[in-house]
């Protein structure tokens, strides 16, 4: 097929619904707004986003035109009522007519499947930026299959998705992690004022998988009584907005000198609380692979007992050791170190290599000359 890689593109770069999401695509904005002949609108919905967004593209020369976009009144209203943040799908319905006009449409979550019936097809094509690193279920949804492009992060992913889909490799492009090339303007330094190794506890939202609703609160309990650890405690930001979580907490543990508690601040989703912690504490959360940015001790809870060795969602459970009793915490956290170094350092060089093929060339560089080439070859 022959190439326009000289023709001029229009993009629409899209994050609604979690600004945890952020850091996975607006890199790719910045990087095709350096390109002459492409022209990039960032789309949003709330002002904290818009704050992100900005502040993420004053690291960048090049600049794009960044658009909230809200629900119609109806919906705005019933959000009002309800004190709930707008759906994605109502926002991209209300403004439907607004995408028709792109060539391309970005987005790191499978909301703008709203827009599939309501632009050309054969015009604007749709690519999906994975917001995670993780392996299971959910990344590998048949309906992400649907959209043109995918922005892979390493080769094993992409075979993935060629056993599981038997897709083109046209279709497949692998650009390593995003959200990195953010890592040098994350906020660094140590939050607690003590000599204490501080411990990052990460559960998922997910209620039938995460760790929180059987051993939350005893692991909390235990770092309130500790003399050996402070803990960072920054759940999934969908997890963190949980009425019912943030109640169960006793307000002595927010008033702790070693216990710092997030319920999705910048910190939860820059990677901030990842560079500052000594151990990861985790359960599903793909979290784990931004810890091992810098390979260091990783304690994984299975508290549903899971037959997890040969399971693939379950890979990231090699990095560190795997506790099936709460009983097990505080031993296994002061021979974590140690355990590290003999057991599990080697395996998760290798782990973070191959998940993310990590280059000089920053990925959202390399996303952003995949997406152009497969323009160019598509439009």
């Amino acid at each position: 097929m022959k190439s326009n890689r000289n023709s001029v593109f229009n993009i629409a770069v899209v994050s609604l619904k979690n600004i945890a999401h952020i850091h996975h695509v607006i890199p790719i904005a910045y990087e095709l707004a350096r390109e002459k002949n492409v022209n990039v609108d960032i789309f949003t919905d709330t002002t904290e986003s818009m704050r992100i967004i900005e502040q993420i593209g004053k690291h960048y020369a090049s600049r794009c035109d960044t658009v909230q976009l809200f629900p119609g009144r109806l919906h705005q209203l019933n959000n009002w009522i309800a004190r709930s943040p707008a759906r994605a799908k109502h926002v991209l319905y209300n403004n439907r007519g607004t995408f028709k006009q792109y060539d391309c449409i970005i987005s790191p979550d499978l909301y703008t499947n709203t827009l599939f019936h309501e632009v050309d097809r054969n015009k604007t094509k749709f690519v999906f930026a994975f917001h995670g690193a993780g392996e299971g279920h959910y990344a590998y949804k048949k309906e992400i299959t649907e959209y043109d492009l995918l922005l892979l992060s390493s080769t094993a992913q992409k075979q993935r998705f060629v056993e599981k889909f038997d897709l083109p490799s046209e279709k497949l492009a692998v650009c390593g992690y995003v959200k990195f090339d953010l890592v040098p303007y994350s906020v660094t330094g140590k939050p607690f004022d003590n000599n204490r190794k501080t411990v990052l506890y990460t559960p998922h939202f997910r209620t039938g998988a995460t760790s929180w609703y059987d051993w939350g609160l005893d692991i909390l309990k235990y770092f309130y009584r500790s003399e050996h650890f402070n803990l960072i405690f920054a759940p999934h930001i969908l997890l963190g907005k949980k009425k019912r979580l943030r109640k169960s907490i006793p307000p002595t543990f927010f008033s702790s000198k070693n216990i710092l508690i997030d319920f999705g601040s910048i910190k939860s989703i820059d990677m901030s609380h990842c560079l500052a912690a000594d151990i990861y504490l985790g359960d599903i959360s793909s979290q784990l692979y931004e810890f091992i940015y810098t390979p260091r001790p990783c304690v994984f809870l299975n508290n549903k007992q899971i037959a997890w060795k040969h399971h693939p969602d379950y890979r990231h459970w090699l990095a560190g050791d795997v506790l099936t009793c709460i009983d097990q915490l505080e031993n296994t956290l002061i021979q974590a170190g140690k355990r590290h170094q003999s057991h599990y350092k080697k395996q998760q060089d290798s782990m973070f290599s191959e998940k993310f093929e990590y280059r000089d060339t920053c990925s959202g560089r390399r996303a952003a000359d995949a997406v152009i080439d497969f323009l160019s070859h598509n439009a």
